[in-house]
């Protein structure tokens, strides 16, 4: 199996990646913003492993994203329900398709939502 097989079986299960470093200090920013690929309609591991790493987060808000060759399935639901547990409001919630990443005004709407 290839590395990308076998992420994918992870990202379907929800088991995250750790990553460095273990803690990620949120407490200094009002707005957290995370993107990310999509593997078999979820998010990738590594980044479910970063959102686990928060610290700080309680009460911040988050603009989350999704690239995907078709559709993003169940990444952003994901997506919300890890931030949500760390006590993140999402305000704003984006996919993005092979051909929409070049979609000016989607991509704009984004840094729009962001930048609030």
């Amino acid at each position: 199996m290839t590395a990308y097989t076998l992420g994918c079986i992870r990202a379907r299960s929800g088991r995250p990646d750790a990553v460095e470093p273990a803690l990620i200090d949120v407490s200094g920013y009002d707005r957290i913003v995370i993107g990310t690929l999509v593997w078999a309609w979820r998010p990738t591991p590594v980044i479910l492993g970063a959102i686990e790493a928060l610290a700080g987060a309680d009460g911040k808000s988050a603009v989350v994203y999704a690239t995907c060759g078709a559709e993003a399935g169940g990444t952003l639901p994901v997506l919300r329900g890890a931030l949500a547990a760390k006590g993140v409001g999402v305000v704003g919630e984006f996919s993005f398709t092979t051909p929409e990443a070049g979609d000016d005004l989607k991509v704009g709407t984004l840094i729009a939502r962001v930048s609030e």
